[in-house]
């Protein structure tokens, strides 16, 4: 196979010709060898490939360059294979240009691992694309980071799998956000885990139920 230094001397018009079956023969270190410019010029085919063993190959400089087309190419299997420093090493631009299939990629560990930035950088439609698997993972100091707008957009199987200690990350304004629909759906438990500052925000539906 081509050696690490043999493959930076292939160029964009090359490496869009590899076909999937071509992108499995790479191993781990000759993608870790990949300027980000050579990967961008991958087909989504050839991305969509790699496993995630090959997907750790990638160093954080390379990931933090590829395009939004590039990084929703990857299959969920290797998104989610990704490490936490990794997945760390997205900009928020990017994360702002991951479509919900990619989303859905994500592991619980890998969002209780993304910066606030990071987390309140995903699309209303991306965000809402995570189960409650991967609603869970979110920490009591990322949730201070979600949007109104990603609040409003939670299913009630979302909200239920928030625990006690995730709910009084809220502030009051994203008490508020979440809705009447929703905060109805919330247990005695996770009721009672509020502050009485988080209370302030309820709007008077909220308070009607």
């Amino acid at each position: 196979g081509f050696a690490g230094t043999q493959l930076t001397g292939l160029t964009a018009t090359q490496l869009g010709l590899l076909t999937t079956t071509d992108a499995l023969e790479f191993n781990s270190t000759q993608l870790g060898a990949l300027t980000t410019t050579q990967f961008n010029a991958l087909t989504t085919d050839a991305i969509g490939a790699f496993t995630a063993t090959q997907a750790r190959g990638l160093t954080v400089g390379q990931l933090a360059g590829l395009t939004s087309t590039s990084v929703n190419a990857f299959s969920t299997t290797a998104l989610g294979g990704l490490t936490t420093t990794q997945a760390r090493s997205f900009t928020s631009t990017q994360v702002a240009g991951i479509n919900e299939t990619a989303a859905a990629g994500f592991t619980s560990t890998q969002l209780g691992a993304l910066t606030n930035t990071q987390l309140a950088a995903f699309t209303t439609t991306s965000f809402n694309a995570f189960t409650s698997t991967q609603v869970r993972g979110i920490t009591s100091t990322q949730i201070v980071a979600l949007t109104a707008t990603q609040l409003g957009g939670l299913t009630t199987t979302d909200v239920d799998e928030f625990t006690s200690t995730q709910l009084r990350g809220l502030t009051s304004t994203q008490v508020g956000a979440l809705g009447e629909t929703n905060f109805s759906e919330f247990s005695a438990t996770q009721v009672s885990g509020f502050a009485g500052t988080q209370l302030t925000g309820l709007t008077a539906t909220q308070l009607g139920l």
